[in-house]
């Protein structure tokens, strides 16, 4: 069953307002943008944008390690679903030691030689399921819609991995960006 993942997302939704909470002790006027503009030019020379920007690093242990906590509980939710997945076709009830060894969901920012039939981690699933996982991975650059689901599943993994080997380094920033086209001779557009 899927009640493993379903409690990996739940815990991951408490950690996450926990973080929310943690972020308003720090930083109450998150989100304000009183600082001053600053502008950067394209490299055309066509554009100028204006930025609003102030990014100070926060200052709290507890807030790396429960937006660690949130990112490890999404990251472990998927894998739960790949090992429910390999549980719902094992013939015996039973997954075998290398499945359960081996069962994850795989997340590529970048397209592998082998096909998802090869991946260790989703080769014994059906061509549906291998189909649909496939499908999600963040070196798929097509424009269907799920593209925000993609980015965040590199994001997810990358995070995960940074807040396994070493400390994720929290900003506060804030910014706005409005571009405006630059009229040769006559400066900004009026």
């Amino acid at each position: 069953s899927l009640d493993s993942a379903w409690q990996k997302w739940d815990r991951a939704w408490n950690h996450q307002k926990g973080l929310e909470g943690e972020v308003k002790k720090v930083a109450p006027h998150h989100g304000t943008y009183d600082h001053p503009l600053i502008y950067k030019r394209d490299a055309e020379g066509l554009v100028y944008r204006f930025y609003n920007v102030k990014a100070n690093p926060i200052q709290g242990e507890p807030i790396s390690v429960v937006l660690g906590d949130v990112v490890h509980n999404l990251r472990s939710a998927l894998d739960h679903i790949v090992y429910a997945l390999h549980f719902k076709t094992a013939r015996s009830g039973v997954l075998s030691r290398k499945v359960e060894k081996h069962s994850g969901f795989p997340i590529r920012d970048a397209k592998p030689a082998d096909p998802p039939s090869q991946w260790e981690s989703i080769k014994r699933l059906s061509r549906a399921e291998r189909d649909a996982i496939e499908l999600l991975q963040p070196y798929d650059a097509r424009k269907d819609g799920l593209e925000d689901c993609r980015r965040a599943l590199s994001e997810i993994h990358r995070l995960d991995i940074i807040d396994k080997h070493r400390r994720l380094h929290v900003v506060r920033a804030g910014m706005a960006a409005i571009g405006v086209p630059f009229i040769d001779g006559h400066g900004f557009k009026q």
